[in-house]
């Protein structure tokens, strides 16, 4: 299956080199500067004088800007992650007398063990390790170098380009395409979450009727038996993620995509809140929520998401078929490389989208991966491109 392709439509942008080179710089820097970034600060913060204050600054910054723009954020969990942060960049500041660069180099080795060892640690803490987001703090700064490196190209890209009219007023019929391989573990408390959803949603005005779809791309366990009763219907999905939701997508018979994945679960509220933008304005072509590990409070990343519109959410979005058929992904990538795939879900095709119209961001539509990866498996696939469980 590896060498199969579906046939995609013409798109009607064309392709930019220049999009794809600010997508590909922009998917770098978020991967590659949280994992550094702390590093960075605290050999900062050791290298001059008062650098306890300046980490309190950094620290108090982040977190008022996020307190403001989420209602979300205002949550204990913040708090807690925010005393670790600043405890994190104060203490090489504290410990080392050594000023200038050599104070620079000792505080960021300094730093980066105290990462290591707070990353090995907070698995065996139970609960606790719910309660701290270490990467909490280092995306909110990584969200700030995005904005302010990348924000004006962005809304240069955005700027005139006639929006796509709205193809069709509301109401609308949906259809969710939940993507899957050997989920089984996961796939009944996903779909009885989308379910709940469901219900919910359908006593919207704008909505007309709504289908849940499983795409599966050969699972091999019982992900298909015990989702049988809890889906419309299941499509063989190829074994590339993005072709397997470009095929359901163009075989759906409806106006707008939903497109989620059967190792999460969705929050209250997720689908009519990501539909609900979509009607409202008719310049809005797709919508986007946030995803965190379950029991965790909102990512730092939803910063980056507010203000760009990237990375785009592929496992929480919703977006006129339409609209994706103008823009369909680049199947010829290779989708069983990280490094490859990850730049044309997340960032080129969110580009693209924004070209057409509008993207918006709903924080409060919230999505929480039940086989979560964790932090040191993230940083090797943001670093090295490692493919990790799934497609």
């Amino acid at each position: 299956m590896h060498g199969a392709r579906a046939e995609a439509p013409p798109s009607v942008l064309p392709r930019s080199g220049g999009a794809a080179l600010l997508a590909y710089l922009i998917c770098r820097t978020y991967a590659l500067l949280p994992c550094v970034v702390t590093v960075l600060l605290a050999g900062a913060c050791t290298a001059f004088d008062h650098g306890v204050v300046a980490a309190a600054a950094v620290t108090a910054f982040a977190l008022a800007t996020m307190w403001t723009l989420f209602s979300a954020f205002r949550d204990p969990r913040a708090l807690a992650s925010a005393a670790v942060y600043f405890a994190s960049l104060a203490l090489p500041a504290v410990l080392i007398e050594t000023r200038g660069a050599a104070g620079f180099a000792l505080g960021a080795v300094l730093e980066a063990a105290l990462n290591l060892a707070l990353l090995g640690l907070l698995p065996r803490l139970g609960r606790l390790s719910r309660f701290v987001q270490p990467e909490l703090f280092p995306d909110i700064l990584t969200g700030f170098v995005l904005v302010l490196v990348f924000g004006l190209p962005v809304r240069f890209w955005r700027t005139g380009r006639p929006a796509m009219p709205r193809p069709k007023a509301p109401p609308y019929d949906v259809s969710i395409l939940v993507c899957s391989f050997e989920e089984d573990r996961t796939i009944a408390r996903c779909l009885e979450s989308i379910r709940r959803n469901v219900e919910d949603a359908r006593r919207h005005p704008f909505v007309r009727s709504v289908r849940v779809v499983l795409v599966d791309s050969g699972s091999r366990d019982k992900t298909r038996a015990l989702a049988a009763s809890r889906v419309d219907r299941i499509v063989d999905g190829h074994a590339g993620k993005l072709t397997a939701r470009h095929r359901a997508t163009v075989a759906e018979d409806c106006d707008l995509v939903v497109a989620a994945d059967g190792d999460r679960a969705y929050g209250e509220g997720w689908l009519a809140g990501l539909l609900a933008p979509v009607a409202e304005d008719p310049a809005v072509v797709a919508t986007m929520g946030e995803t965190t590990n379950e029991g965790s409070g909102l990512s730092g990343s939803a910063l980056a998401r507010r203000l760009l519109k990237i990375p785009f959410n592929a496992g929480n979005s919703a977006y006129f078929k339409e609209a994706y058929l103008r823009v369909p992904f680049d199947l010829e990538v290779d989708q069983f490389k990280h490094r490859a795939i990850w730049p044309e879900e997340e960032f080129l095709f969110s580009l693209r989208m924004q070209a057409l119209g509008r993207v918006v961001h709903v924080a409060d539509s919230r999505s929480f991966e039940l086989r979560p990866y964790s932090l040191l498996a993230q940083m090797r696939r943001h670093l090295l491109g490692t493919r990790l469980r799934t497609f």
